[in-house]
């Protein structure tokens, strides 16, 4: 079970971190 929740957590942490660097490359470029 463990190890399930910190797949999970990374996989989160890695969408969100591609979402804020996606997001910062669009209002730099505007």
């Amino acid at each position: 079970m463990t190890f399930l929740y910190i797949m999970i957590g990374v996989i989160l942490v890695t969408w969100i971190g591609m979402a804020v660097v996606l997001f910062k490359t669009n209002l730099l470029d505007k």
